[in-house]
């Protein structure tokens, strides 16, 4: 059994008991007679290797310049081709051209910057600035939101529906329906932290007629997010109230908003 066509083919060709193999070793030593050994340079290392072939091949190039596959495979530049390299990388290939500059606010925090006319940079460059600015893109198409929630749509009973992230809000939201308490999904609320950054927090529910913030949590976000939460509530002078698992209903969260009063 042959590997392939190539070797199977070669042995017919070679076979004592093929026909033709006279014919074919008289045409192979015709076309060996006519080739001539030659002396090449290799391109790469200059190295001398020899190659048989014939005049035309010879005179017009039609043979291989590298001694081995390693040369062949390196790519090799000349000094002219180095220095148009050199030009293109340090921009001396156009040495008249201007680059046009305008001036920017930033969006978000009203810093104004400038840029080259074609850059597509909206914001000043800061961290918060940009997450800002993406949050509100986001927003408009509706898009995003905190990938490691669930998506939840829950019916109010003026037949909308609201965008909830957990469980725990689906039990909050049917206990201030249950009980005719209005309440809407409230705007974020900046904050900074221990270094000045500046920080967005999203609180669950907003009660509209007690004017207080509703966030349910787990007991483990509670010790997290308490920190953020003592912070966000001093530097907006508002009141957020942290429901964990045995706080979501109604008869509950009134009594706590009572004693906080």
């Amino acid at each position: 059994m042959y590997e392939d066509f190539h070797k199977f083919a070669n042995h017919v060709r070679n076979c004592k008991l093929n026909p033709k193999r006279e014919i074919y070793i008289r045409n192979m030593k015709k076309s060996l007679n006519k080739r001539k050994s030659y002396q090449i340079t290799c391109r790469k290392c200059g190295k001398l290797f020899k190659l048989q072939l014939t005049d035309y091949q010879y005179e017009n190039g039609k043979h291989r310049k590298y001694c081995s596959y390693k040369c062949s495979n390196s790519r090799i530049h000349t000094k002219e081709s180095r220095e148009k390299i050199s030009k293109t990388l340090t921009g001396r290939k156009y040495p008249d051209r201007k680059i046009e500059r305008e001036e920017r606010a930033c969006p978000v925090c009203g810093q104004r910057f400038i840029v080259p006319k074609s850059s597509t940079l909206q914001t000043c460059g800061k961290d918060a600035c940009i997450r800002m600015l993406l949050s509100r893109t986001m927003k408009k198409l509706k898009v995003g939101g905190h990938t490691s929630k669930r998506a939840i749509y829950y019916k109010c009973r003026d037949g909308s529906k609201i965008y909830l992230q957990s469980d725990f809000e689906v039990r909050v939201a049917k206990s201030l329906d249950a009980n005719n308490i209005k309440w809407v999904r409230p705007k974020p609320i900046p904050w900074h932290d221990k270094i000045g950054e500046l920080h967005w927090y999203y609180p669950d529910f907003c009660l509209v007629n007690f004017k207080i913030y509703l966030d349910p949590k787990n007991d483990y976000l509670i010790k997290m997010d308490a920190e953020k939460i003592s912070r966000v509530a001093e530097q907006n002078n508002v009141k957020v109230l942290v429901l964990n698992e045995k706080q979501l209903q109604w008869d509950i969260i009134k009594g706590l908003i009572m004693s906080s009063a």
